[in-house]
């Protein structure tokens, strides 16, 4: 992936951003397809208090891609998001749709940010991040192909019950409430003859196990609940 360098003449000394990008936020230029980045420096320099352009990348119809501010300097691009790197696409998608090119170059970007700053990394639209009112980047913004889809949370492990891994409750002690008091070996056969399950430990100093059945009673969660306040 190529980036295309470009000097510019800023109003004072670009800020450092401090520790690492937090996310990466996306955006149209709202414009025509010809804009370039010298045209966005010069819209942001009429701007109060900014020193230029104020995206880290801008992405061309064309799939040619072009450094805004360095990667380092805190942008000027989105409120409450500054501490990203954010990307612009050229044109109004609002109007048409994201040509090929640029949509390729856009998903290369991304990913190749991601890959150097964390693949967890969002890329909230201009839109989505709070604070913020506005349409872009666009009704017709190919979000998905860009970023694609988020990484699918991890699935609990199930573990097969055997009787080596089945702590069977203690006896019954009067007057001291506890696990043992409910009487769960019963409870425990019908889970192993569900098959596989969960498996849930009761507190710091009492050290059982409790298997989770796949289809779990009505009053589970009510003894979940039971459990956390005890604890």
């Amino acid at each position: 992936m190529k980036v295309i360098e470009h000097k510019y003449a800023w109003r004072g000394a670009l800020v450092r951003r401090v520790g690492p990008p937090q996310s990466i936020p996306l955006h149209h230029s709202a414009s025509g397809q010809n804009a370039t980045v010298v045209d966005i420096h010069s819209w942001h320099l009429k701007i109060p208090g900014y020193r230029g352009i104020g995206y880290n990348y801008v992405v061309y119809p064309n799939g040619s891609i072009h450094r805004g501010r360095p990667e380092w300097a805190y942008g000027g691009h989105t409120k409450n998001a500054n501490n990203g790197i954010g990307i612009c696409f050229i044109g109004n998608f609002d109007k048409h749709a994201m040509p090929a090119a640029q949509l390729k170059a856009g998903r290369e970007l991304v990913a190749d940010i991601r890959r150097r700053h964390g693949r967890n990394l969002p890329a909230p639209r201009h839109r989505d991040v709070p604070g913020n009112i506005t349409a872009c980047p666009g009704a017709h913004f190919p979000y998905a192909e860009i970023v694609g889809k988020a990484p699918a949370p991890a699935k609990p492990q199930r573990i097969a019950l055997t009787a080596q891994n089945i702590t069977v409750p203690r006896p019954k002690k009067p007057g001291r409430a506890g696990w043992w008091n409910l009487g769960l070996v019963r409870y425990i056969d019908r889970v192993r003859a569900q098959g596989d399950g969960d498996r849930v430990t009761a507190g710091n100093h009492d050290l059982l196990i409790i298997p989770v059945p796949v289809k779990r009673p009505v009053w589970w969660r009510l003894l979940m609940r039971w459990k956390k306040k005890n604890r």
